[in-house]
C-alpha cells in the first residue's frame, strides 16, 4: 500500500481522538466493514480505526497502531496469541483478530502516534477487516 494511505489513517484517527477528547475514538461498526469490503474488491488495502487504534492491512502483516499522547516503553504489556491480541498496559486493548498470525513474529515498538504493533500473517492473504 501507498505511505499516503497508511498517514491518512493516522491522521484521520489523531483528529478524531483531538475531536472526542480523553483519546476515545467512536465505534466505526458495519460502515466501516462495508467500507473494508469494498476497498478489497477494488484491490486496495484494508485499514480502519476503532476505539483509540487505527490498523493497516498488507498481506505479509497487519499494523495497528494504539493511540495514547504519551507512552513509557518500560509500562507496556502485550500478549500476541495465534488469533488475539491482548494489551493490558498502558491501557486495555483486546482484538480477536481476523485471522491466524505468527505469535513469535509479533513485535511493537513506541511511535509518535503512541504505540505500533506488527503483526506477521500465518497466510500471506488480505483481511477484510482486522476483527472476526
Amino acid at each position: 500500500s501507498a505511505p499516503w494511505q497508511w498517514r491518512a489513517a493516522s491522521e484521520n484517527a489523531a483528529r478524531l481522538r483531538d475531536e472526542e477528547g480523553e483519546g476515545v475514538l467512536p465505534d466505526s461498526g458495519r460502515a466501516e466493514a462495508e467500507a473494508e469490503d469494498l476497498a478489497l474488491l477494488h484491490g486496495d488495502a484494508a485499514s480502519g480505526c476503532g476505539r483509540r487504534y487505527t490498523w493497516q492491512d498488507s498481506e505479509e502483516d497487519v499494523e495497528i497502531t494504539v493511540l495514547l499522547d504519551k507512552v513509557s516503553k518500560d509500562k507496556v504489556k502485550v500478549a500476541f496469541k495465534r488469533q488475539a491480541l491482548e494489551m493490558t498496559s498502558p491501557m486495555d486493548v483486546s482484538i480477536d483478530l481476523y485471522a491466524p498470525v505468527e505469535p513469535e513474529g509479533c513485535s511493537w515498538v513506541c511511535c509518535p502516534e503512541g504505540i505500533r504493533l506488527t503483526l506477521p500473517k500465518r497466510e500471506e492473504v488480505r483481511w477484510p477487516r482486522l476483527a472476526r
